[in-house]
């Protein structure tokens, strides 16, 4: 949630952090808009040999008005079925809470939940049904997710 404008330090570094994504383009994660520098648009591309390959995934990363030094808060927009995202989007990693660090950027941040699709951690789920498919059943949850995948997140 947005709460008030972004302090100077914030806006310099989103602005240094926009750049940087520029003229450094990360595969498989694009933004798509920035014109709003407290909450931007990004979408990201199922890592390939995983059942979310076929699937675009856009989150909206909304900045504190402390960034760096405090985490922003990234939820998927589109629909997404995986352990460690909740129904209404929201995301569970250590990297948001106890791991955050102000050294981290807007592209670590986004590929870091890119692999988070290749690679989930059933031990911390926000979704607890994905969870215990993952666990006991890999094939039906790739099912599940190729399923979630084609209804919601093909372009």
């Amino acid at each position: 949630m947005i709460h008030g404008a972004l302090s100077r330090t914030a806006s310099q570094r989103l602005v240094s952090e926009l750049r940087r994504f520029e003229r450094e383009p990360v595969p498989g994660v694009m933004l798509v808009n920035t014109d709003d520098m407290r909450s931007w648009r990004a979408c990201i591309m199922g890592p390939s040999e995983s059942p979310y390959e076929a699937g675009v995934f856009e989150l909206k990363v909304e900045f504190p008005k402390e960034y760096p030094n405090r985490p922003p808060t990234c939820t998927f927009i589109t629909k997404v079925f995986h352990p460690n995202v909740g129904d209404g989007g929201s995301i569970c990693a250590s990297v948001f809470d106890s791991h955050w660090s102000c050294s981290y950027t807007v592209q670590a941040l986004l590929l870091n939940i890119r692999s988070l699709l290749e690679d989930p951690n059933p031990n911390s789920p926000l979704n607890s049904d994905a969870a215990q498919l993952y666990m006991k059943d890999r094939r039906k949850y790739n099912r599940r997710v190729r399923k979630c995948v084609r209804e919601h997140a093909t372009p």
